[in-house]
């Protein structure tokens, strides 16, 4: 006679729940908790190159840099490449040595106030094409000259330097400039009223302008100088 198994006595099936010990539930929630971060560890810091850490304009750099390529194209074999760049480089580099000491005295000059050395410089560089600066050279001469009540050095300086860049400049300011000459000193005038007497800040002022002007004039011989290699390029591979 077949045995018939009795429903009530079948086995369920059962659930059976693990439940992680204390310390690495703990450790699971703090995976899962570093898990959303986007960044654990120190805050990011963001390094901006400027002067005070590189001094893009410093002729030192330059001849590392060429250095460095240099000796790329020489442990590749290139050495055409090499002779060239040698030969082009060294014309560059003592113009640019040239340039930067020629730099670094006329700012020098300037803070110093020795005007006569700073107009000898501005004649030998040719700087014509730069009239505002050499205005501003010419007044800050001038007002120095009154501040040292030396009124007839200041009218001849006048006369020779300033009067003959009176039509590309503020008129107001040059009619102001002669009326200094019948005043005690400087701030008489409303206009120069808080002009530095110390001189020092106005003569960095003028060295940051003069600054101004040869990185301005350096971006356009470096344009020139692409331009011209680009033409070149373009006139051989044709």
């Amino acid at each position: 006679m077949a045995h018939t198994p009795d429903n009530n006595s079948e086995q369920q099936p059962t659930t059976t729940t693990t439940t992680l010990p204390s310390n690495e539930d703990d450790e699971h929630n703090k995976y899962k908790q570093y898990a959303t971060y986007e960044h654990i560890g120190p805050p990011h810091k963001t390094i901006h190159i400027d002067d005070a850490i590189l001094n893009v304009h410093d002729p030192l750099l330059h001849e590392d840099i060429i250095r460095i390529i240099t000796q790329y194209l020489q442990e590749e074999g290139y050495n055409m490449s090499v002779m060239t760049l040698q030969d082009e480089c060294h014309v560059r580099l003592l113009d640019n040595l040239s340039k930067f000491a020629h730099m670094k005295k006329m700012k020098q000059l300037i803070l110093e106030g020795d005007w006569s050395e700073v107009e000898k410089m501005c004649l030998k560089h040719s700087f014509k094409n730069q009239q505002a600066f050499l205005y501003a050279v010419y007044k800050q001469c001038y007002l120095e000259l009154l501040d040292r009540q030396e009124f007839q050095r200041a009218y001849t300086y006048l006369m020779k330097r300033l009067k003959p860049m009176e039509s590309r400049q503020n008129m107001d300011e040059m009619k102001e400039l002669c009326y200094l000459l019948s005043c005690k000193n400087v701030h008489d005038c409303s206009s120069f009223k808080f002009w530095d007497i110390g001189k020092t800040a106005c003569r960095e002022k003028l060295v940051e302008q003069y600054q101004a002007m040869m990185d301005i004039d350096q971006a356009h011989s470096s344009s020139s100088s692409s331009s011209s290699s680009t033409s070149s390029s373009e006139a051989r591979a044709s």
